[in-house]
């Protein structure tokens, strides 16, 4: 076994299952908000001209509008409720071919082929891979503070480009 090329140590806390939910739904905001919108105008009309159907579509307006406002901080809050509290931390090991999930539960190694997207902010990073949970972890987290050099390497190893994500 190679030596790891960056070392990660991280836990599930409340602000990474929010930085994890606001990377995972922030970039279907936009639809939902055109979504919303529309509802809105369509209801308007459908009052405007007197229609029955037009306290169903508020209805409908009203909880596409809750879904809206509250889909990022109820995902959070699913994610932190459902984590696998017997898992303190959180070790990654990158290494040139493969890198390495260690919990006190279980070790997983992947394939860089199997990462399926890179999402960051100014705080964190995820790493999402086809049948995993998505890997978060603050930048600051990185030893030897050397955040950006692994995003260059991850970025290298998987040919999949960081996207930004709010929050």
């Amino acid at each position: 076994m190679e030596s790891a090329v960056f070392e990660v140590t991280t836990s599930v806390t409340r602000q990474s299952c929010r930085a994890q939910a606001t990377a995972r739904l922030g970039h279907h905001m936009k639809e939902i908000f055109i979504v919303v919108v529309a509802l809105a105008l369509g209801t308007g009309i459908l009052y405007a001209i007197g229609s029955p159907k037009a306290r169903i579509m508020a209805v409908v307006l009203a909880v596409a509008a809750a879904y809206a406002v509250f889909a990022i901080p109820l995902t959070a809050a699913r994610l932190y409720a459902s984590r696998n509290a017997a898992v303190d931390s959180i070790h990654l090991s990158f290494e040139a071919e493969d890198f390495c999930v260690s919990t006190k539960v279980e070790e997983t190694w992947l394939e860089y082929a199997q990462v399926s997207g890179l999402w960051e902010n100014s705080a964190y990073m995820m790493i999402c891979a086809r049948h995993h949970t998505p890997l978060v972890f603050r930048k600051d987290e990185v030893a030897g503070q050397r955040a950006e050099a692994l995003r260059a390497f991850l970025q290298e190893r998987t040919g999949c480009e960081f996207r930004r994500f709010r929050g």
